[in-house]
């Protein structure tokens, strides 16, 4: 017996131990405490664990690729190299024009960066942004969106905030790259807490004490906020009045509650473990009810998770497939694949929905 297939056996009895001690305090303790048991077990799947491959196989990624035996060679016959070139250099063909990150609208897309686009603009067109608008971006990422949105509807300023440091520095790169310092204003800081954001250049503080934004918007973003009604009241205090809110979102689905103990908890456990906090996970009635409540009106919910969770999941299954063994895929990949496969939960139980969701701030 190998040391691996001992510790993926010695791994798998854990597992079973886990999963039946849960189960069985589920009687006594509150579901919270059930959830951190689960996200122990879920953050060894999704994390770079050593433990990874002694559990790859719950996760149902696909091993490395094997060299066929005709493609091999003893060291003798070249030169006792240890190092090898191997597929690394396919680092060095990918190309980065741009560093799209949201979920994407499929409907028509054929790739991830048509894809991730064609959401933005749903979203940015949700805002009637007009040429000359002043616009509040929450989580501007690696800064494509705040590009595409100056590029796509000519505003005469867009303030961006993201919590993400490395991207903030990307995006403002690109933005000094562009010649749009003055047009597009980055920020580092908490989405919820402006008083702490941090400009990236000199001279930005003041635009942030401003309560006269036309559009505020936040692409695949205020999910993730601690708390959603805290980003909305925030939203509501930085618009005229008759301001456009357009934000894309998750709702909890049809199926959710119908659905099992371990399938909702697994839903849990995946949103937890991307960083969705439990209490933005509602229903479209509640949901309507958190925005009139942070005074906005004319409400729409239009929902497109259809065109969203099946097509990304696909995406990301035939990219998995189209790059094959290129470096080291299965420590790469694996965030990827448990998000394919939790999509594909969400989707075909109904546990969520995805939506964009448009609306105007009162007037009074």
């Amino acid at each position: 017996m190998t040391s691996h297939s001992l510790l993926s056996r010695r791994s798998v009895l854990a597992v079973v131990v886990l999963t039946i001690t849960a189960l069985f305090i589920s009687k006594t303790y509150p579901f919270h405490l059930l959830t951190f048991l689960f996200g122990i077990l879920s953050s060894i799947l999704i994390t770079d664990s050593l433990l990874w491959d002694a559990l790859r196989f719950l996760s149902g990624t696909l091993p490395k690729p094997e060299i066929p035996v005709q493609f091999s060679l003893p060291a003798s016959e070249v030169g006792g190299l240890k190092y090898t070139y191997g597929l690394d250099h396919g680092l060095l063909n990918a190309r980065l024009d741009t560093l799209w990150l949201n979920m994407g609208y499929w409907r028509e897309a054929k790739g991830f960066q048509e894809a991730c686009e064609a959401l933005a603009r749903l979203v940015g067109d949700g805002g009637q942004i007009q040429k000359g608008d002043k616009v509040l971006d929450f989580g501007y990422g690696c800064g494509d969106q705040l590009l595409f949105w100056h590029r796509t509807y000519t505003p005469s300023l867009i303030v961006g905030v993201t919590s993400e440091p490395l991207q903030a520095c990307v995006a403002h790169t690109r933005i000094q790259t562009a010649n749009l310092s003055h047009q597009i204003r980055p920020f580092l800081g908490d989405a919820i807490h402006i008083s702490n954001w941090k400009p990236l250049d000199k001279g930005s503080t003041k635009i942030l004490s401003e309560n006269d934004y036309d559009v505020v918007l936040s692409l695949d973003s205020c999910y993730h906020y601690t708390t959603r009604v805290n980003f909305l009241r925030l939203a509501a205090s930085k618009l005229k009045p008759n301001g456009r809110l357009s934000i894309s979102d998750f709702l909890l689905g049809t199926g959710f509650k119908s659905a099992s103990f371990t399938t909702r908890m697994f839903m849990r456990v995946a949103l937890k473990g991307v960083g969705v906090p439990e209490e933005n996970l509602v229903e479209e009635h509640v949901y309507n009810r958190q925005m009139e409540d942070a005074g906005f009106e004319d409400v729409e919910v239009r929902d497109i998770t259809e065109y969203v969770f099946p097509g990304l999941a696909g995406f990301i299954g035939e990219q998995r497939r189209r790059v094959g063994g290129l470096v080291d895929v299965d420590r790469k990949w694996r965030q990827y694949e448990f998000m394919r496969r939790a999509l594909i939960t969400a989707y075909e139980k109904k546990l969520l929905r995805f939506v964009v969701v448009s609306a105007m701030r009162r007037s009074c």
